[in-house]
């Protein structure tokens, strides 16, 4: 697949479709401009460039593809969309992402990327809980997720050069919003 062809969405209706660059650009200014209330507008940009980040990866690729039928039943690629649904990890990753950039900051970096990972975490689902019900931390166990279930890898690979720049840069980013 060419890297234009990463498919974040379809709309059947009139056809629209978005590539995972042009969705994570565009969540990203949502996400900057809401979290700017509070101060953390860079912050805001960096999660939401970070949310959907495993759908680089073939599997869901293939998935999405054959869900809205761009792929049919006789295609190579093509899978049960429905028995698939929900089933692909595309957030972990981003949250991974983040996660290792910050292994050797300092602790308020550490705690700032906790945060963003579990902002980047519960983006579909809702706030997630950091420890179940039995104490047990489900919160490092989504973190700590074989790479290849979450398409951390693969996901780096094919990301849009123009992203990881900036999702680089904003890591690297002194936190102080500058007016």
């Amino acid at each position: 697949m060419k890297p234009t062809s990463y498919l974040a969405y379809y709309r059947n209706v009139d056809a629209a479709n978005h590539s995972v660059k042009t969705h994570s650009v565009e969540t990203s200014l949502f996400a900057k401009k809401f979290a700017d209330k509070i101060g953390l507008d860079l912050i805001g940009e960096l999660s939401g460039l970070l949310h959907d980040l495993g759908k680089y990866s073939f599997a869901y690729q293939c998935y999405i593809k054959s869900a809205v039928g761009l792929l049919s039943p006789g295609d190579k690629q093509y899978v049960d969309a429905k028995r698939f649904k929900g089933k692909i990890d595309h957030s972990t990753a981003g949250a991974q992402w983040i996660n290792k950039a910050s292994r050797n900051a300092v602790k308020i970096n550490k705690l700032l990327s906790e945060i963003v990972s579990l902002c980047v975490l519960s983006y579909h689902s809702g706030l997630i809980d950091i420890f179940d019900i039995a104490g047990k931390d489900q919160f490092s166990a989504r973190l700590n997720k074989n790479m290849v279930l979450t398409h951390y890898c693969e996901a780096q690979e094919k990301i849009d050069h123009s992203i990881s720049a900036r999702i680089s840069e904003l890591i690297k980013t002194d936190r102080k919003k500058t007016n």
